[in-house]
């Protein structure tokens, strides 16, 4: 049936040319209301219980992100007084020595602050002495490379991050040796007898006696070096935690004898919670 021609049929015949029949139009007082008023749940359906959670959930979302503002806020209070140019050195570092400390600070934020050339050395030096091996584990081949390969960087900060590899590898992890070979051949002895410790701990193509021998011959150089050949040699004979105990009393014995670390830390020491300037007390 064709409706439109019917339609169109009827306009003619009424006179009124081609088109639609006109259209009633209906006030809203002459609809009728319904006995009983429509709620919300009646007018939207389950729309309704959808946008309710999904009020629940903006609240949650925003109630979450509130707690971890107030939650981190020594984090962000120590961040912002480290990077404040205009405060004293010694608040700076004292806010760094904080963030070292602080278990919730990440590793790829402390390695992000010691990398700035714009904070105080001794503020970097403690936030990458305090990287754990989390971040070697995290890629091991990209940390390791990085380590070997970044230009201008102080000594004191590579050997800190040579360190860590040192860890890494006496807990298996998949440190490319091409990497620690190139730390081997840089012109400080220190980075390189950390790097030669790491390779006599690695797993993977079992101990090498030739680096092995070789840390064992470094002993006898006069010291510094020799002593910290020692430390490390004795590492190297330790098992679990015993080795980490003379892996970190090394770590600390940097901070005065490694040559440019110590340079970092002349006219600093820890007191306590703090690091001071010894001419404070």
């Amino acid at each position: 049936m064709d409706v439109f021609g019917e339609i169109r049929g009827q306009s003619a015949g009424n006179g009124e040319g081609r088109g639609f029949p006109a259209l009633p139009i209906l006030h809203p007082n002459e609809i009728p209301a319904p006995a009983v008023p429509l709620g919300q749940r009646e007018k939207y359906g389950s729309l309704f219980y959808l946008g309710i959670g999904g009020l629940l959930v903006l609240i949650g979302l925003i109630g979450w992100f509130v707690h971890g503002l107030w939650a981190n806020r020594e984090i962000w209070s120590d961040v912002y007084t480290l990077s404040d140019p205009r405060r004293d050195d010694p608040d700076r570092v004292d806010a760094a020595f904080r963030l070292a400390g602080n278990p919730r600070f990440s590793d790829e934020a402390r390695l992000g602050l010691a990398l700035r050339k714009d904070l105080p050395s001794m503020a970097r030096y403690l936030l990458a002495e305090s990287i754990t091996t989390d971040l070697v584990a995290h890629d091991p081949r990209a940390y390791a490379f990085t380590v070997a390969r970044s230009e201008d960087w102080p000594d004191w900060l590579r050997l800190l991050l040579t360190r860590q590899l040192a860890y890494g590898a006496g807990r298996h992890y998949a440190i490319p040796r091409p990497a620690l070979e190139e730390l081997r051949h840089h012109p400080d002895p220190m980075i390189d007898l950390w790097a030669t410790y790491a390779m006599t701990v690695l797993p993977r193509g079992g101990p090498d006696p030739a680096l092995a021998a070789a840390l064992e011959e470094s002993t006898r150089r006069p010291p510094p070096v020799g002593e910290l050949a020692t430390m490390l040699d004795a590492a190297k004979r330790a098992k679990g935690d015993d080795r980490d105990q003379q892996l970190d009393k090394a770590t600390h014995w940097l901070r005065r004898h490694h040559p440019v670390s110590a340079e970092v830390w002349h006219g600093w020491e820890i007191q306590g919670d703090r690091v001071v300037r010894r001419d404070e007390h």
